[in-house]
């Protein structure tokens, strides 16, 4: 069966992506190797893992619009009878080529009921419509896929009692960054002092990274910490200018709320739209202690080779997980060796033993204690960084999350 994954990635990410790397003169297929290559989130890393259970995985990025429009350029087709949905012509387009049985949607916010609707009267010989939630959801941005898979207990339970066909699929490392890293093992990295860094956004929305800002604004006043994040560019003119527009979102879309507007009609808005996923924004404006001290952000293969070498890799969920251990980075900072501290929650001894495998706080003064100690404590902070290498690669790899993916496909599949 013919599985085609629509996934989406950070548009810094391929900024960054074309200006390293020169696409002129390849063909679309080395331009697509080029930059799964890099390994960015999931880029690639389904491709080999379900093809052990007799899946063969087509993988497109809806918001790269370099690559697809290399792939129009390269394959074509007559896209007039797609004019009515021109942001999705391409996708259109490559679903008529490639045919696929499953249908596996990253950003169901983007492919909502109005863009799955069309897609389903187009191409009848899609048998599955799957999607994975990483973030609040509405109604209509599930009600037409078949399943849904998650990194949240609390989603996944949730869309059970709805009546969805839900299934929690944890995050996972994609061995292959292993070959591509400048430090190819543990054994590899020096015996200088570790250090410690965060790479990773920091929106100011209070159900997203306000709890974060807090602690990487204590950790700096308290311990040396190398900051990468894309708000390196950020002024105090753009500050203001975000803070104005996402607090008046936010009251406008409150406001309908008190006023009986239900929640699905306000995400449909134009432009205030998302605001209604916020509880509110609070109007705060970024610590002017860490500006100027922040790094540009660091992506795919680049983040790995920083995590590789000596680092002490600080990580904290965002606001809205609850007390669930979900995100990306537990995995991608061990897999390549990194020692992670990480915020305690209350699911994470199901992926690693704490302050064995990963070194976890419950506090922002634990957290500078526990980093204290990393710093002091080489031997240890090693120990602690091959004990989670060697936990990720037994138990958390794509390979180990590849039998959760098929089984809950062939269950819709076989109804």
């Amino acid at each position: 069966m013919r599985i085609l994954i629509i996934d989406g990635n950070y548009p810094k990410h391929f900024e960054q992506f074309y200006l390293k790397n020169k696409i002129s003169g390849l063909d679309y297929n080395e331009h697509y190797k080029l930059l799964i290559d890099d390994h960015f989130g999931t880029n690639g890393a389904w491709n080999e893992p379900l093809s052990t259970f007799g899946y063969e995985v087509v993988e497109v990025y809806y918001n790269n619009t370099i690559l697809q429009d290399h792939w129009l350029r390269e394959f074509g087709g007559n896209a007039e009878k797609f004019s009515n949905y021109r942001q999705f012509q391409t996708i259109f387009l490559q679903i008529q080529y490639y045919k696929p049985d499953i249908l596996y949607i990253t950003n169901p916010h983007v492919f909502d009921e109005n863009v799955l609707n069309p897609i389903k009267k187009y191409f009848p010989f899609i048998k599955v419509f799957a999607c994975y939630l990483g973030t609040p959801y509405t109604a209509h941005a599930i009600s037409e896929y078949d399943i849904c898979f998650t990194a949240l207990n609390n989603y996944s339970n949730d869309l059970k009692k709805i009546g969805k066909v839900a299934y929690t699929l944890p995050h996972a490392f994609n061995k292959k960054v292993l070959d591509k890293l400048l430090l190819k093992t543990n054994s590899d990295v020096t015996n200088s002092a570790y250090k410690v860094c965060f790479v990773g956004g920091m929106v100011r929305s209070n159900d997203m990274h306000t709890t974060r800002l807090d602690y990487i604004e204590f950790l700096f006043n308290n311990i040396p910490i190398e900051i990468y994040s894309d708000i390196y560019s950020l002024t105090l003119w753009s500050d203001l200018k975000e803070n104005v527009q996402k607090k008046s979102a936010s009251v406008i879309i409150n406001a309908m709320k008190k006023m009986g507007f239900s929640s699905t009609s306000l995400s449909r808005l134009p432009l205030i739209g998302r605001a209604s996923r916020w509880n509110r924004h609070q109007f705060r404006l970024f610590p002017a202690s860490l500006r100027g001290s922040i790094q540009p952000a660091l992506y795919a293969m680049d983040m790995y080779n920083l995590f590789s070498s000596n680092r002490i890799v600080f990580n904290i969920h965002v606001d809205n997980v609850g007390e669930e251990a979900a995100n990306m980075r537990l995995f991608e900072a061990t897999g390549v060796g990194a020692c992670l501290l990480t915020d305690a929650k209350a699911n994470l001894s199901d992926f690693f033993i704490p302050n064995e495998e990963v070194v976890t706080y419950s506090s922002k003064e634990e957290c500078v204690e526990k980093a204290k100690w990393l710093l002091a404590s080489p031997a240890n902070c090693k120990a602690i960084a091959e004990a989670g290498q060697k936990r990720v690669l037994k138990d958390h790899t794509y390979q180990n999350r590849a039998p959760i993916f098929s089984e809950g496909i062939q269950r819709v599949f076989n109804k």
